[in-house]
């Protein structure tokens, strides 16, 4: 259901900017190699993701 939404494609062109820039990216909330957190989901599933995706200090 997520891939038809707006929010699934905005998501899938993200991805396909990003790839056409060269730009690295994850969808892995388990990897802590990154610089910038966007998250594409609102409410309770976004603010999850954002906790499960908090680097260590």
């Amino acid at each position: 259901m997520l891939e038809k939404s707006g929010i699934g494609r905005a998501f899938e062109h993200q991805k396909k900017a990003l790839e056409s820039a060269g730009v690295d990216y994850t969808t892995d909330v388990r990897d802590q190699n990154y610089d910038i957190l966007h998250i594409n989901t609102y409410g309770l599933n976004a603010r999850k993701t954002i906790q499960q995706a908090k680097k260590p200090r």
